[in-house]
């Protein structure tokens, strides 16, 4: 049971949370194609060029990074702080109007920012208040509230101009350009016209939203297999723990086993006697295993998603099971077999 619940339970927790991390960045990404360098430097003004092309509603300098808030102060504020968007003003606001609550993303210029709606009321903040905020290399910066946007999974960060954010980053700079199509403009076309327009930079490429969102997931991923050698290692522990068990256990049986040769039972029927006893508790074992990962796993699934059940694929479930079922009858007819090869006498019943 505890072998087979601690695996079920932290195989699909890792599984769920990639899968929601995945849709969250699927539904949060505005953009319909990407400009990026392979030298990872971006002409200042090649946002304004990609601006023009044809079939393009906005264009927006993309930088990601961290805030933390000193004042007014958020009580609810864990170490990781804010995440903090930096965006080209004029791009976001022909693009992204429908996530504004209040306020106008087209001021935001200089050391103004755009905060989230649940992040306004629990600072006690609105439009043309200011905050104390702290960026990621630890430099404070006063900011002027210019707008505040409709809690979505597309306005999970507050929103800050690209050229105040950036300096403020590692890279030092945005790193790609993001860019939003106008209505009816196929992406196909989206893409021919943005590589006409700045495809004679060096470096510079133009791909498609689904390179954002593997760029994501590789990253997303990266971090997955580093939880999921934790997690076997556990698993691995849990393991061995679980058939020392058996093999102890049924080891200090052979007094038993020795009689029952003794009244006239063959070697092979004790061991199918055995490996009968092994399936029943792997089956018990299993089923309220099962049982205990889903007590934890369906909470936690309906909180960070809109379904009960996890997400992963069905084969991580049944590989689980059948190596709990092949651990068990292994542990348990290996030593049984090694008992049995010896004949037994009626010493062999003797107290211990």
């Amino acid at each position: 049971m505890l072998a087979t619940g601690l695996a079920i339970f932290m195989l699909y927790f890792q599984t769920t949370q990639v899968a929601v991390a995945e849709k969250q960045y699927s539904d949060s990404l505005l953009a319909d194609a990407v400009v990026t360098s392979a030298t990872g430097d971006l002409p200042p003004d090649l946002v304004a060029k990609v601006q023009q092309a044809p079939g393009v509603a906005g264009a927006s300098a993309f930088v990601t990074s961290k805030g933390y808030n000193e004042k007014p102060s958020d009580a609810t504020q864990d170490e990781d702080g804010v995440d903090l968007t930096g965006v080209t003003a004029e791009g976001v606001a022909k693009a992204w109007g429908s996530i504004v609550a209040s306020g106008q993303l087209d001021a935001l210029h200089g050391n103004t920012i755009a905060l989230p709606a649940d992040l306004a009321q629990r600072l006690g903040v609105g439009v043309g208040a200011k905050i104390a905020m702290r960026l990621g290399d630890g430099s404070p910066i006063t900011l002027d509230v210019v707008a505040t946007l409709r809690t979505t999974a597309a306005s999970a960060s507050a929103l800050m101009p690209a050229d105040t954010l950036a300096p403020h980053t590692a890279a030092g700079a945005a790193d790609r350009i993001l860019v939003m199509a106008q209505p009816g403009t196929a992406e196909g076309d989206l893409l021919t016209s943005l590589r006409s327009r700045v495809g004679d930079l060096d470096g510079v490429q133009v791909a498609g939203r689904e390179a954002l969102t593997k760029a994501f997931l590789a990253e997303v991923q990266a971090n997955a297999w580093v939880n999921y050698l934790i997690v076997g290692l556990l698993l691995v522990y849990a393991a061995i723990s679980m058939v020392n068990t058996l093999v102890m256990a049924t080891a200090d049986r052979r007094r038993e086993f020795g009689l029952q040769r003794l009244i006239g039972s063959t070697r092979g029927q004790v061991m199918r006697m055995m490996a009968m006893e092994a399936g029943v508790v792997a089956a018990i074992g299993v089923f309220l295993g099962t049982l205990v990962a889903a007590s934890m796993l369906i909470p936690f699934s309906a909180a960070v998603s809109d379904s009960l059940f996890p997400s992963g694929p069905l084969w991580i479930y049944l590989v689980i099971l059948g190596l709990a079922v092949v651990l068990t009858v292994v542990a348990t007819c290996a030593p049984t077999w090694f008992t049995l090869r010896t004949r037994p006498s009626p010493s062999t019943l003797a107290p211990e």
